[in-house]
């Protein structure tokens, strides 16, 4: 079963990047950042390599669940039933993406694609590399009710492609489609720190969830972007790690072992509350916020070579995941080393890391060693 729009789409992802920054540089409305959009960008390469090890986990308990315990068997000749399957995976996507905002560790694997202070198509590729493992728990009951993996997945990743759209500040309002769609604008608030704006629009497709379960809200004021404590770093593994790292922090310190467990349900508030209780300090833990973003200046040159960097590692990655089956387990190990070695190089460049180029010279080292042998 080969189903797999997302792959196709992915050229027509960057194409449409590509529009919105020639838009960006003609309007003058910096809407990019290199820095930023680099890491939102290598955030979803890291994504894509991890999950070529963790990509099966999903499917096979989706799998597992329709085989053994369906309640019936949902026709695929149906365009009804088609109909039926998107609703319900919407709202099962809806269900996951509140319940990741509410729950600390679930939150841990969502908080990277809100980590980006701008707001543009690349925001829509930076992923966590560990949300989809913990998501498929969300989407087992559509197992259960009958419909087939084949109609999951494609409803799933029509889904996921819609979402991808909905990542732009070019868009305004949509008048009519507004009422009943997630749009630009809807998902705006959701990726805004403003106050009014927190745990707000959760809509993958239908905004209509978010209005019949209380969590809409209308984008009123000027959205300032990011989460409420910045972690002010463009190293993707870091960003993945930061917040896991958090909560073992909060849970080793906090003396009852009761907080303890609770932690890791509590919502991301919790840290903040507790910490403060306790006397406990949480490293850029809710921060106070601000409207300035992290932004180290570094040389032209600089910008080239990471850029450079960037591009050729990004090509290499694609071919890996293309060979990943007929690789053998030595090289399944090597590779992701060597593109993730080299995502983080980049980032601590762009942050300008006092050590980013005694990293980059055991990088270029380690992979002249590794790959002339």
């Amino acid at each position: 079963m080969n189903v797999n729009y997302i792959e196709f789409a992915v050229p027509f992802f960057f194409l449409f990047i590509a529009f919105e920054i020639i838009f960006s540089l003609i309007t003058k409305k910096k809407l990019y950042r290199l820095n930023d959009a680099i890491t939102s960008l290598s955030c979803g390469v890291t994504e894509q390599v991890i999950e070529s090890f963790l990509k099966t986990i999903g499917l096979a308990m989706y799998l597992y669940c329709y085989e053994n315990f369906k309640i019936t068997e949902i026709n695929t000749n149906s365009i009804f039933n088609w109909i039926i399957c998107f609703f319900i995976v919407d709202l099962a996507y809806y269900i996951f993406h509140k319940s990741s905002h509410s729950i600390n560790f679930i939150w841990a694997t969502h908080i990277v694609h809100h980590q980006s202070e701008e707001y543009n198509l690349s925001t829509a590729l930076r992923q966590s590399s560990f949300q989809n493992t913990i998501s498929a728990f969300f989407f087992l009951p559509i197992a259960v009710m009958g419909f087939s993996v084949y109609m999951f997945l494609v409803c799933y990743q029509i889904n996921l492609i819609y979402q991808f759209f909905v990542h732009t500040k070019t868009i305004k309002k949509m008048g009519f489609i507004e009422k009943f769609m997630n749009t630009p604008s809807h998902h705006r608030v959701h990726h805004a720190k403003n106050d009014i704006y927190i745990d707000k629009n959760f809509a993958g497709v239908f905004i209509i969830w978010d209005k019949m379960f209380n969590t809409f809200e209308e984008e009123i004021e000027e959205p300032t972007y990011g989460i409420v404590s910045p972690v002010k770093n463009f190293n993707p593994l870091w960003l993945n790690l930061s917040y896991w790292k958090d909560l073992i922090v909060f849970s080793i310190k906090t003396p009852k072992i009761k907080d303890k467990i609770l932690i890791w349900f509590k919502g991301p508030g919790a840290l903040k509350l507790e910490s403060k209780d306790k006397k406990i300090e949480i490293e850029n833990n809710f921060a106070n916020q601000t409207k300035e973003k992290f932004d180290p200046s570094i040389s032209q040159y600089e910008k080239i070579y990471v850029l450079i960097n960037f591009i050729i590692i990004t090509i290499f990655s694609v071919k890996f995941l293309e060979i990943f089956n007929t690789l053998t387990f030595e090289n399944k190990m090597l590779y992701p080393f060597s593109i993730l070695f080299t995502l983080a190089c980049v980032g601590l460049i762009l942050e300008k890391n006092k050590s980013a180029y005694k990293f980059e010279t055991v990088r270029i080292i380690l992979l002249f060693a590794l790959f002339i042998n």
